[in-house]
């Protein structure tokens, strides 16, 4: 469990990080490139310039994220909780 964290700048990549609790925390400029990512909770994190690139995202809880600036590439994002308002300057490449 990471709630409540402060990683700014940390690299998660090549990670299972599956059903992990990163609510309330700051992930900024961090990289999960490439990483294993269902059913995670990123629910009231700040996400700002954050590489979603090659991950899965499946089921994961976005509610309340500051996702600004993301890099959402390769990402499968089904059954997750994000909106395109969240998202509106997000880059985003062959998702599903």
């Amino acid at each position: 469990m990471l709630r409540s964290v402060s990683l700014v700048n940390a690299t998660f990549s090549n990670s299972n990080l599956d059903a992990s609790d990163f609510s309330n925390s700051n992930l900024d400029a961090s990289d999960f490139s490439n990483s294993k990512l269902i059913g995670v909770n990123f629910s009231n994190t700040k996400l700002s310039r954050v590489k979603f690139v090659n991950v899965e995202l499946q089921k994961s809880d976005f509610t309340g994220a500051s996702v600004e600036n993301i890099q959402l590439i390769r990402a499968n994002l089904s059954q997750s909780t994000i909106t395109n308002e969240q998202i509106s300057q997000a880059l985003f490449v062959y998702n599903t």
